[in-house]
């Protein structure tokens, strides 16, 4: 009753207190090279927690809701509608939005934060996972002040010992690549099967 992420398999207890942060009013960063699983891992917390949490996927390119005037408007009614339901907004691939600030002047980030850490995500109830690319130095720094979106899982890329274990549980006929050591848990679970060439027929006469 395992997943897959974080190139390897994880236990459905991890995955358990990765939930129960977010009850305890714990947003969570995801990061890591695309293709280990952090889509994974969310698609898993939507489908066993879909009776307790209301799930909410947000694109990053519409990340300026968090700052629109609609906003609380929208959550009141979703409170209204699901009263006895964790509330969770998951943004995707957050790398530019959560990246150090150049400018002061964008609203979109004050107001993530204000809904991971502040008065009005106290009051709407809501919780947030974001995942990203980056590493951790790059986001900005008022991300990482206490008791905000610090909750951090890491996913990493296998070393070829890992990913033959994965690929052997998972049943796919995958091999380790010359000259390559990391592999993405993406490429082990769809490897590309290279067909043996069929010899042609030729029509007519042939020398």
């Amino acid at each position: 009753d395992d997943i897959l992420a974080d190139g390897c398999f994880m236990e459905r207890a991890e995955l358990e207190r990765l939930i129960d942060r977010l009850r305890a009013k714990k947003n969570l960063i995801l990061q890591g090279p695309p293709g280990t699983g952090k889509t994974s891992l969310i698609s898993q917390m939507m489908l066993r927690h879909s009776k307790t949490h209301v799930f909410y996927v947000l694109p990053v390119a519409q990340a300026n809701a968090f700052a629109a005037p609609d906003f609380l408007p929208f959550w009141q009614q979703e409170n209204s509608r699901h009263p006895d339901r964790v509330k969770v907004v998951v943004v995707e691939d957050a790398d530019r939005l959560l990246r150090r600030r150049k400018e002061e002047s964008s609203p979109i980030l004050p107001a993530l934060l204000n809904v991971a850490d502040g008065l009005t995500g106290r009051m709407l109830r809501l919780h947030v996972i974001c995942s990203i690319n980056c590493h951790l130095d790059e986001p900005d720094p008022a991300i990482l002040r206490p008791g905000r979106l610090i909750n951090h899982r890491r996913f990493d890329l296998l070393d070829t010992t890992a990913a033959l274990t994965v690929a052997k549980h998972a049943q796919q006929p995958w091999q380790p690549r010359p000259g390559c050591d990391r592999y993405s848990l993406a490429e082990i679970l769809n490897p590309i099967v290279l067909e043996e060439p069929k010899p042609k027929r030729l029509l007519g006469f042939a020398a």
